[in-house]
């Protein structure tokens, strides 16, 4: 390695020299390089070390050191993209250089542009990942203070995460799933950088473990009953304008989100060209940019609710709104309004709510009391497991399981005709028959004394009776009676 100042000619055919020094440098595979550096020497030469040694884990196929980490990540993003130009950075040590600041930045990018996130979604996970890393100071919230890739680790992940978890006197610990929600956020983003940008090696929290969610339920749900909905939809329906909805916007809002299962921000993002009204059968598309998975789907709509669609939604443009839904708070709020005037509980006895969100496990519910197959009731609902459709969107009615119990055998007491086919000769008591030889013995008897007996029973005769042979074990013959033939 040497250091040197390139000369120049000026415009009046004079010789000058730049104010930055160079460095002349040998890369990995032996190729010569220059890099400009600092007007200072000094610098310049702390700089060649440091370009040396990267030249070092190159050839050798390390990764940087952490004391050369650490100076990468001081860098200015022009002088590391310059080594990375000069192939001095691989894709790990490229990744470790970079603030995790600008990670994050560009994965909320990519969760809009390639995976097609909606844009709320991609703000939570990003939102998520910078109060992990670096903390929320406004909501009182300490990070773990990573600042680049290598600083991620799990026991820091796992403890800043409890201590969310832990009440407080202004505010409640975060549940278990939301301390899922987090990790997971934090596990995505480490799976997309080792993937995306070369970070190598395995993900700092692939190991990292998921709470169990059904042990700390803080919003359970449940689904309305029939005459619930019918009388939800009846106060709505009465009802006065609430946040610039009238009641007969509620009532169809409400009577779509039913029998649709779609969530209050797909209703919201609805326009008038996703409802498809005069084909055969009606169908709503919302849009992949609007539905929480990102991807279009067509639902089938009931043909009963087609007519009020289709007043609702005449002498509107295409690209119009369907429906005038305000904020979800506000949802909520007309929401509960309509609940109270319909004699609806918003939290029964037991703690479960019947919110805005309720009406789709309505919808899930009732698939299952109708007798839909639960495959076609996840591509209804749009889950990603049968299993999440069935466990927790479909809520069994006590009715439903009152009449399946009713439905088991009856145990008090035997039919008179079962007690008749058990009883033997004289009264006996049998023991248990092979099938095999059910056609040759009529059973094994014991009568009152404790005798064992052997019935037999023989082919039957003209008159359609066989003879039964009872013999005592000690083979002496026994009475003969009639028994008819089974």
């Amino acid at each position: 390695m040497r250091l040197f100042k390139t000369t120049y000619m000026d415009r009046d055919g004079g010789r000058g020299k730049p104010k930055a020094w160079y460095i002349e440098f040998r890369d990995h595979v032996g190729v010569v390089r220059r890099l400009a550096a600092f007007p200072d020497k000094s610098r310049t030469r702390d700089l060649g070390g440091h370009v040396e040694r990267l030249v070092s884990f190159r050839a050798r196929g390390l990764p940087p050191d952490d004391e050369t980490a650490r100076w990468l990540e001081g860098v200015s993003p022009g002088l590391r993209a310059r080594l990375a130009k000069r192939d001095l950075l691989d894709g790990r040590a490229e990744a470790a250089s970079r603030p995790l600041g600008e990670h994050v930045t560009e994965y909320e990018r990519w969760l809009r542009e390639v995976e097609h996130d909606t844009r709320d979604h991609a703000q939570v996970v990003a939102t998520r990942l910078r109060r992990v890393f670096f903390g929320d100071k406004r909501r009182g919230i300490e990070g773990c203070g990573f600042e680049a890739w290598h600083d991620i680790s799990a026991s820091k992940v796992a403890t800043m995460l409890g201590r969310l978890r832990k009440d407080r006197e202004e505010r409640r610990g975060i549940s278990a799933r939301t301390y899922n929600g987090y990790l997971m956020a934090v596990k995505q983003f480490c799976a997309w950088v080792i993937a995306q940008k070369g970070a190598g090696g395995a993900s700092p929290v692939v190991d990292s473990p998921m709470l169990n969610q059904a042990e700390d339920p803080r919003h359970p749900r449940r689904a309305f009953t029939v005459d619930e909905l019918r009388r939800l939809l009846e106060a709505a329906e009465r009802g006065p304008e609430i946040r610039g909805m009238t009641g007969k916007e509620r009532r169809l809002i409400y009577v779509v989100a039913a029998e649709t299962g779609l969530r209050q921000a797909e209703l919201r993002g609805l326009r008038v060209s996703d409802f498809d009204l005069d084909r055969v059968l009606p169908a709503v598309t919302p849009r992949a940019a609007t539905t929480k998975n990102g991807r279009g789907v067509t639902l089938p709509l009931r043909l009963g609710t087609t007519a009020d669609l289709r007043r609702r939604l005449a002498g509107k443009a295409p690209d119009e709104p369907a429906f005038n839904m305000p904020a979800r708070w506000h949802v909520l709020e007309a929401f509960k309004a309509d609940l109270d005037a319909a004699g609806v509980l918003y939290m029964d006895v037991s703690g479960r709510f019947a919110d805005f969100h309720a009406l789709r496990h309505s919808f899930v519910t009732n698939l299952a009391e109708a007798g839909a197959h639960p495959r076609d009731a996840q591509d209804l609902a749009r889950h990603g497991t049968v299993e999440l459709t069935m466990r927790c969107y479909t809520h069994p009615r006590m009715a439903n399981l009152r009449a399946a119990v009713e439905r088991l055998p009856d145990l008090s007491s035997r039919p008179v005709a079962d007690a008749a086919r058990a009883t033997g000769t004289y009264g006996g008591k049998l023991t248990s028959v092979s099938a095999e030889r059910s056609a040759e013995f009529c059973g094994r008897a014991v009568d009152d004394s404790g005798q064992r007996w052997t019935e037999s029973l023989e082919l039957p005769t003209e008159g359609g009776l066989g003879a039964r042979r009872r013999q005592a074990p000690g083979g002496a013959p026994g009475l003969q009676n009639q028994c008819g033939a089974r």
